[in-house]
């Protein structure tokens, strides 16, 4: 573990010829790289020619880490609001760098890149990748391995676009359809339904609490792709075979629905005079049909690839071109080239590249734990199980014969995983390990399923007795009760044909699929046992073996894999990636740095070349789950709190912007991060552009100054749309910004670098700081009269800590239980002075009430300005105190703790006591004031002055 999954990348382990981690570490991220690979010579071929895609990959990698580090200049308000959630330093549970990468490309590419000169060879690149695969359709493809949250990257997407989309509804959508490769990650993703309980976006805190309401609003379609095949249009209006016969309907194309009538069946409820989001999971399944591009293709895979990529192209038509973008989310999102070289190719529309190199040095997922020698068992053994049987003994295998080829491997990981269990048990864990055995036909599995678990069998004279298996640990012996221990699974459960050649194992196991649901048959539980493997309270809770066809279903989670026995052919890394990632999910995330400690999968059987054979450490405890609700008769200690989303002018004709050469405060005008006058204005794809950023005069450059300060005067560059067009359109206030242009540069407090240059007022940090520091030191005059900013709220315009309810894994020392005058039923803090500071507001005389803003729970905040951009600030506590004689009702205080005092908490302090404090004042929510507290000893003095209204409340 050599990187954080929360941080970029910042090394990496050089891999050898074969794809396995070497012991030398090297500075930096990993380029997006082409793999070239062919698993029977166990060769493969890294850092060779890469393709144009993993080249695009790189430079688009560049420009974001640019857009970034500028704070997201040319995002829309509303999405620089998302990001500073999402990127909040202090969130609970903080976003993989992947997540958080995969979606800044996604918005890049969508918000901000056709404004970037450098960014347009890669547009240009995806739009002619489009047209040739995609029949242009605005496919991007994001690969993210196995384990690092694609589900969450989903929901990011929606609420980006549905909280865009009352704004911007030209351009944004607010529906969604979301296609998956089957019923069992259909049924998981209803997690992406916001009014589901113990949907993502509650539990991941992923929408603020002012944006929540337009989240609430979107439409959300999750299907399987099957569902997109054409029905019998008679036969849905209950027609029999008699009726259509007499109708003249002789065959299926004759009665088959029309594409509107099935699309418009499948979405129901949608809206095609409006947007949609195409959003696709397991995307590598998803491909133009015909393009001859996948090797060793099946009927099954051209049928299903037919059936989605077309589903697709009936939507974009249905929607009459409103489809705005397809976005396919995939672990492996590649080509398996055909001919001689044998690649495993991005595709051509992939703009982010986090693959499973990255997640196992970051921690973020298992070790997949190859043999290679130190076994016991020679290493081609273990590693290529498959083609070291004989093919006549493999092609039908006997279960009374297995070869040793088979039985000695098996027998050593059923060892390793016997010592597992026994951990588990040890740690107190409800649910097992889970060992998985992926074959390669219904036979076979069969083979396997008996020989593990053992089976029922005839004994001569009308009895059906019970025939042990090999393992105990997986006996489906009716003497350990009705639930099973071991199941036998197929990768396509829910199709007609599978589930006739599987009946008879269905059969065998009737009577007791039967005991977990009486009202279902016997495919939808065992849907339900694998759906929920390594569950607790759940039909798949007790699951130990899980023995599967070909390969286990995509998209499935369990987390408590550890052991995985292959035997099938395996004709790329791409297949072994995809059946090792069933075991590479981590469960034990709980601890501050769990990612620190590696945790191991065994896997026999699968020739993955990548990692090699180290010792396992022991896992991380688990932090308890902490339920905050309010207490029952408890109404009196309600808190209801304003929610500002930024902050405007009131304007009229009569408005006087002049700038105050006392409000000016220093600024040195230096070279821009990333000086651009090489890298940047040289094209990174495609054709080199020349930008004339250079040649710009000084006063050409405080004319688009002087405009930025109108759009900031206006907010058009924060959190929220409130330009008022109409007193734009007006230019007396772009020809007073103009001059307080001229008068803030000419202003002694200025300082210009030595070898200035114009350009630099328009490259970041400065073309968003400097029209900042102009509106701010400007006085605003209405008809001679001093004006201030007001807020900007959002709907509704208040919140009550009667609505708010979550779960949250604090240590037990950092939560104060029981308050008498906080709403909910306990307070978790973030620190040990936090705490103390609880407990001294549960017992002042002066506090009617309190309540502990968590961090982003409660996703209340305050907006404010530091370091170049716009930002959200989540206060510690808000309280409402006793009543002085100046108040008609009883004042509030937001109270900040902090031990340190640096230039951050500095521009909080400024923004909500002489921002927000006299916005909410102004629009009727009464006093607020602000208590910064550095010294519990001192903070009963500071709320009192508080109380009175005594000024700054910082002793």
């Amino acid at each position: 573990m050599i990187c954080s999954p929360y941080e970029q990348p910042s090394h990496h382990w050089q891999l050898d010829e074969r794809g396995r981690a070497t012991a030398k570490k090297v500075d930096g991220r990993r380029p997006s790289s082409l793999l070239v690979s062919s698993v029977p010579d166990a060769k493969t071929r890294l850092g060779g020619d890469d393709d144009a895609t993993n080249k695009r990959i790189n430079a688009l990698r560049d420009l974001v880490d640019r857009w970034r580090t500028g704070g997201y200049e040319g995002a829309t308000p509303t999405t620089r609001s998302l990001l500073e959630h999402w990127t909040h330093p202090d969130r609970t549970p903080r976003l993989y760098w992947a997540q958080l990468e995969a979606l800044e490309t996604i918005i890049y590419l969508y918000e901000v890149a056709t404004t970037v000169p450098t960014a347009s060879g890669i547009l240009e690149a995806i739009s002619c990748t489009n047209k040739e695969h995609n029949d242009l359709l605005p496919r991007i493809a994001s690969k993210m391995a196995t384990g690092t949250g694609k589900t969450v990257v989903m929901a990011l997407i929606i609420a980006w676009q549905a909280c865009n989309s009352r704004e911007n509804p030209v351009k944004f959508s607010n529906q969604f359809v979301v296609i998956t490769p089957g019923l069992i990650i259909r049924d998981r993703l209803q997690e992406l339904l916001p009014r589901t309980v113990n949907n993502v976006y509650d539990r991941m805190d992923l929408v603020p609490y002012t944006l929540r309401s337009q989240l609430k609003s979107a439409k959300i379609k999750i299907a399987n792709y099957q569902s997109f095949r054409h029905r019998d249009a008679f036969a849905q209006l209950g027609a029999s075979k008699h009726e259509k016969h007499l109708l003249g309907v002789s065959n299926f194309s004759m009665s088959r629905e029309s594409d509107s009538v099935m699309i418009g069946r499948t979405l129901f409820g949608f809206d095609n005079n409006h947007n949609v989001v195409v959003i696709n999971d397991e995307a590598h399944h998803c491909y133009k049909p015909g393009t001859g591009r996948m090797r060793d293709e099946t009927k099954e895979d051209k049928d299903r690839a037919a059936i989605w990529f077309n589903s697709i192209k009936l939507i974009n038509s249905y929607f009459m071109g409103k489809l705005v973008s397809v976005y396919d989310l995939s672990a492996t999102p590649k080509f398996i080239e055909r001919g001689e070289k044998r690649s495993d190719s991005l595709f051509p529309w992939s703009v982010s590249d986090f693959p499973l190199t990255d997640a196992i040095e970051s921690g973020m997922v298992k070790i997949p734990r190859v043999p290679v020698g130190k076994t016991g068992l020679e290493s081609s053994v273990c590693r290529n199980i498959f083609d070291n049987t004989e093919k006549s003994v493999r092609k039908r295998l006997d279960k009374n014969n297995l070869p040793n080829t088979i039985t000695v491997p098996l027998d050593s990981l059923y060892e390793s995983y016997k010592t597992e269990f026994e951990t588990y048990k040890k740690l107190g864990y409800k649910i097992p390990p889970v060992f998985i055995i992926v074959v390669d036909s219904i036979h076979n599995a069969r083979v396997f399923y008996e020989y593990v678990s053992g089976n029922y069998c005839n004994s001569g004279k009308s009895k059906i007795n019970w025939t042990d298996g090999r393992y105990d640990l997986f006996s489906n012996n009716p003497k350990y009760g009705n639930k099973l221990r071991t199941i036998l699974v197929h990768s396509r459960i829910d199709e007609g044909d599978i589930l006739g050649k599987m009946k008879d194992v269905l059969k065998v196991e009737a009577r007791r699929l039967r005991t977990y649901d009486p009202m279902k048959s016997e495919h939808e539980i065992l849907r339900d046992i694998l759906a929920t493997v390594g569950r607790e309270n759940t039909h798949g809770e007790q699951i130990r073996c899980v023995v599967s066809v070909s390969m286990l279903t995509e998209g499935w989670d369990a987390k408590n894999v550890t052991h995985v026995f292959g035997f099938r052919k395996f004709g790329t890394q791409l297949i072994c990636e995809q059946v090792s990632g069933r075991a590479l999910r981590r469960t034990d995330t709980d601890s501050p740095e769990w990612y620190k400690t590696p945790i191991f999968a065994e896997i026999f059987g699968v020739p993955f070349n990548y990692m090699l054979d180290v010792k396992r450490k022991p896992g991380n405890h688990k932090l308890p789950k902490t339920y905050v609700l309010p207490k029952d008769h408890s109404d009196h200690l309600e808190i209801e709190f304003p929610l500002v989303i930024s902050y405007t002018h009131r304007t009229s004709p009569n408005t006087i912007v002049t700038l105050n050469p006392s409000k000016v405060d220093k600024y040195v005008i230096s070279p821009p991060t990333g000086d651009p006058t090489q890298e940047e204005l040289t094209g990174i794809v495609g054709e080199t552009k020349n930008i004339n950023f250079v040649s710009i005069h000084l006063q050409a450059a405080k004319f688009r100054l002087a405009k930025s300060a109108v759009d900031e005067w206006f907010q058009t560059d924060k959190y929220h749309n409130t330009k008022n067009e109409s007193f734009y359109q007006d230019l007396s206030l772009f020809a007073q910004m103009r001059r307080n242009v001229d008068m803030w540069f000419s202003h002694q407090n200025i300082t210009l670098h030595r070898n200035f240059q114009p350009y630099w007022v328009l490259l970041a940090p400065h073309l968003s700081s400097i029209p900042h520091e102009i509106v701010k030191s400007c006085n605003v005059t209405i008809s001679g009269q001093s004006v201030r900013p007001h807020a900007i709220f959002s709907e509704p315009n208040t919140a009550r800590t009667r609505d708010i309810k979550f779960e949250t894994k604090v240590k037990s020392d950092l939560i104060l239980d029981s308050p008498k005058k906080c709403h909910h039923n306990c307070a978790p803090c973030d620190s040990l002075l936090e705490i103390q500071v609880a407990k001294i507001l549960d017992r002042l005389d002066i506090v009617l009430a309190w309540m502990r803003n968590h961090s982003l729970k409660f996703g209340w905040s305050i907006p404010y300005y530091f370091d170049s951009m716009w930002r959200r600030y989540y206060p510690d506590f808000i309280v409402r105190l006793v009543s002085t004689s100046i108040d008609k009702t009883p004042p509030h205080a937001v109270i900040e703790v902090k031990g340190i005092d640096d230039e951050r908490s500095k521009a909080k302090a400024h923004y909500a006591r002489h921002v927000w404090a006299p916005a909410l004042s102004d629009a009727g929510y009464g006093r607020w004031e602000y208590v910064y507290i550095t010294n519990t000893d001192l903070a009963a003095e500071q709320l009192a002055l508080a109380q009175k209204g005594g000024g700054p409340h910082a002793v």
